[in-house]
């Protein structure tokens, strides 16, 4: 029988994510690792589990379960080690295996890890280990290989394996980020994060709402030239790969949206101390950089500069990746749009074995595939425009996925087409000013560009806005006569013309942040509202409590009041400024079904728009009448 060793806080990083998703939905949020280790023909089923044996009682997160402490936070619990079955799957058919493969975990109650005995292709027999991914990432995988080959050479010699001990388990880890030696790290990296996420542009692609369905513009590239370019531009200019191709994507997003400042979100690895380097666990983390494009700026240098930013950006990401995301939803409310507008950057190539610029010749006419998929619903967590590169040694793969309503189909196969050609230009001269870069390659967006954006795109500080959709939400407050949206000395200001002599700014910020929409892609709240009164007799009850709260918009109100301990919580801000934390969204959710309602998503709880906006989006799922006001 298990029994319990130690228990514990999660450590930051991916974890968390993958955590609330199981807390919510009892699924991954995403596919876990898997591997193969060949093994001597007959080895028995008994000795690949004295093998397996050794590696779960070597790390402790194999043996591991995931749940919540007292206080709803997330929770780790180490058991104590136990013989793994390995199971027989050497007549297993394709989908046997694939669906052994891919099986969800239930991390609260078994353990992240399941192997079998399989057949390669080649006919060799084989251990097959499975991970879920919220105890392993491919650092994590690439350690348990290695650790597994010894031990498995070691079993089968009838020796014990010669390793290192394990220094760090994932809870010492989880335990280090939390104490007083990281303490004036964290401070700096609240600092840091402070200011940099407010210097975050909202929006990129400058329209109102995306519609309720979306579909996804998919273009994939395996050009034979450009893992020599990419080496070659990057050798030259002494910058990793993964730095040089940000750079182009960046200038490719700039020539596209007019911008000239792009925001980007990269994955970093997140292991900022030495220490964490061979932790068996996901502590990668998304994290946002802003690339700021001058047309008079060398290449390099700007290529340096991202790659400045993103290593600022890993050393400051000693921060509870929950929290991090907390700030990053205050900012968006406070602006009402989301910084950074889902622009994400996955550099996974993996060089291997020295250079390849020799491989293929540098002008191989790159070809671009272009599908379109079927329509699907626009979600809180639906991407607006993702850039991937794949592969390993010469064989590189490119995909950009655009969200056709928000960047449009003809921009995102331009986005991709201009990614190709920017290397061949950079691979002739990687010292080309970035306007001059930006210019080459600016022909591809002329059409595209305008019927996408619906028009000239407008900004303020970086973020992009539609007047027009500011002034329609403010006219929507029965007190207001007229509305006029402008920029002045770069800052965002909405000259209010109201019939309401007692009407205040605060008041009508509080009414537009309550008209926030789920959809809205561009910035929705100005810096700045001057009112402008016509002294007049008006009804008192007309104006922003005329209508009374729904009871949708009662419940949700009551359940984010009650689950997060807050004093109050006022249904015209969005869940983060409210006070609410989203690792306790999951019980929000878990409330809200318990008095009969259902309609939101955890992620929905992440988004920039009010509580009565969200309410909107809730249904009951019976005839009873909610009971509010429960008891916190």
């Amino acid at each position: 029988m298990k029994k319990l060793v130690r228990r514990g806080p999660l450590q930051w990083g991916m974890a968390c994510g993958e955590w609330l998703t199981f807390q919510d939905e009892r699924k991954a949020q995403y596919p876990g690792w898997w591997f193969e280790h060949e093994v001597p023909e007959g080895t028995s089923v008994r000795v690949l589990e004295d093998a397996v044996a050794v590696l779960v009682e070597r790390h402790e997160i194999l043996r591991t379960t995931f749940d919540v402490d007292e206080d709803g936070c997330p929770e780790q619990r180490v058991w104590s080690p136990e013989r793994v079955e390995v199971h027989a799957l050497a007549a297993a058919d394709p989908d046997q295996l694939q669906a052994f493969r891919t099986r969800d975990f239930l991390v609260d109650s078994e353990w992240p890890c399941r192997f079998g005995r399989v057949r390669r292709g080649t006919g060799a027999p084989a251990l097959l280990a499975c991970f879920s991914h919220i105890a392993v990432d491919n650092r994590a995988k690439e350690i348990l290989k290695h650790d597994l080959a010894v031990i498995m050479e070691s079993v089968l010699a009838k020796r014990s394996p010669d390793l290192p001990p394990v220094e760090w388990q994932p809870l010492d880890y989880a335990l280090y980020e939390r104490s007083e030696k990281t303490s004036a790290l964290r401070r700096r990296a609240e600092e840091y994060w402070a200011d940099a996420l407010d210097r975050i542009p909202v929006a990129t692609f400058n329209i109102g709402e995306a519609p309720e369905t979306v579909r996804y513009v998919d273009c994939r590239s395996s050009p034979r030239s450009a893992i020599g370019q990419l080496e070659r531009v990057a050798e030259k200019i002494e910058v990793p790969m993964s730095a040089v191709f940000a750079a182009v994507f960046g200038i490719a997003l700039g020539a596209a949206t007019g911008q000239e400042v792009v925001p980007l979100d990269v994955t970093t690895h997140g292991r900022v101390s030495r220490n964490a380097l061979n932790v068996v666990a996901p502590l990668a983390r998304a994290v946002i950089i802003p690339g700021v494009l001058l047309a008079d700026q060398s290449f390099g240098d700007f290529a340096r500069g991202l790659h400045r930013l993103t290593f600022q950006a890993n050393r400051y990401s000693m921060v509870d990746t929950l929290e991090y995301t907390e700030w990053r939803a205050v900012v968006n409310g406070r602006k009402g749009g989301e910084i950074g507008s889902r622009i994400a950057l996955n550099f996974m190539y993996k060089q291997e074995g020295g250079h390849h610029a020799a491989d293929a010749p540098s002008r191989s006419g790159p070809q671009w595939e272009s599908t379109v998929g079927d329509p699907v619903e626009y979600r809180s967590f639906s991407h607006h425009l993702y850039v991937a590169v794949s592969g390993s040694g010469a064989r590189l793969e490119f995909l950009v996925s655009g969200n056709e309503a928000v960047v449009g189909r003809g921009n995102t196969e331009a986005i991709a087409r201009s990614i190709t050609d920017l290397l061949a230009c950079l691979d002739d001269d990687p010292d080309r000013q970035v306007g001059d870069l930006r210019g080459a390659v600016a022909g591809l967006f002329a059409a595209s560009f305008r019927d996408s954006l619906r028009g000239e795109p407008v900004f303020s500080r970086g973020d992009a806005f539609r007047p027009d959709s500011i002034d329609a939400a403010l006219r929507a407050h029965a007190g207001v006569r007229a509305v006029s949206t402008r920029l002045e000395e770069g800052a965002l200001v909405a000259d209010v013309a109201v019939s309401q002599p007692s009407l205040t700014e605060g008041e009508l910020f509080a009414f537009l942040k309550s008209q926030r929409s789920y959809r809205a892609v561009s910035r929705t709240v100005p810096d700045r509202i001057r009112v402008e009164r016509r002294a007049m007799s008006v009804d008192p009850g007309v104006g922003r409590d005329a209508v009374a709260a729904s009871d949708a918009e009662a419940a949700l109100v009551d359940c984010v009041r009650a689950v997060n301990r807050l004093g109050s919580a006022d249904a015209r801000l969005s869940y983060a400024e409210c006070g609410g934390r989203f690792f306790r969204a999951p019980a929000v959710l878990r409330r809200l079904r318990s008095l009969g309602y259902e309609g939101l998503k955890r992620n929905d709880l992440q988004l920039p728009c009010s509580l009565s906006v969200l309410s909107e989006r809730l249904d009951p799922t019976h005839d009873q009448t909610p009971t509010h006001g429960l008891a916190s």
